[in-house]
């Protein structure tokens, strides 16, 4: 199979990572928008790829563009998207899959189940990735995309992605805030972390 040529929407820590996963998994990445231009300049330098910074200039010449986007901007920004007969993707946990359906007959989900940071190097192959597609092509594309970068592709819809994003947010930010509970409790009693 081909690998697609990937246009990305989006410059944050979503972008920057998946971006530089795929681009060392041997993926083309043609075209980068964002609406912050520094940022946006930043991604489509360090993944080789032509900056747009008007959604209206995108060329259109990728085959695949991932909406790294906030959660709430997603539909917003799939409206807006020029190109309607594109394979578009979201790579949000809580967003249903039938947001991009409203606008394009090929669409699918991208999630993977990590929280994200683009000064911190990406092993992409220990996260999990969950994909979800609005026909059969559309989820072997992503399946072969995901097991390009990732050792586990698992296909859930999107009542089911949700709920493991609520579990994920669970686990990772309110260990975090016991950490912090716990920081402040040793602080008050003049005691360090580190023991």
């Amino acid at each position: 199979m081909k690998k697609p040529v990937i246009g990305i929407l989006g410059s944050g820590n979503m972008a920057f990572c998946l971006g530089q996963g795929l681009l060392e998994a041997g993926y083309l990445i043609k075209e980068i928008h964002s609406t912050n231009v520094k940022e946006g300049k930043i991604l489509a330098k360090r993944l080789s790829s032509k900056y747009f910074s008007n959604i209206d200039k995108i060329e259109g010449k990728a085959d695949l563009y991932l909406f790294c986007l906030p959660d709430d901007a997603i539909e917003i920004v799939s409206k807006q998207f020029p190109f309607k007969n594109k394979l578009c993707v979201h790579t949000s946990g809580s967003v249903p899959l039938n947001i991009l359906m409203k606008q394009f007959q090929n669409c699918g989900v991208f999630y993977p189940v990590q929280s994200l940071n683009k000064n911190i190097l990406t092993d992409w192959n220990s996260i999990p990735i969950c994909i979800e597609g609005s026909n059969d092509e559309t989820e072997k594309s992503l399946n072969s995309i995901g097991k390009s970068i990732s050792k586990k592709v698992v296909k859930l819809n999107s009542d089911q992605r949700k709920t493991l994003h609520l579990s994920a947010v669970f686990a990772n930010n309110f260990s975090n805030a016991c950490y912090q509970i716990s920081a402040d409790i040793l602080s008050n009693a003049n005691i360090s972390f580190e023991l």
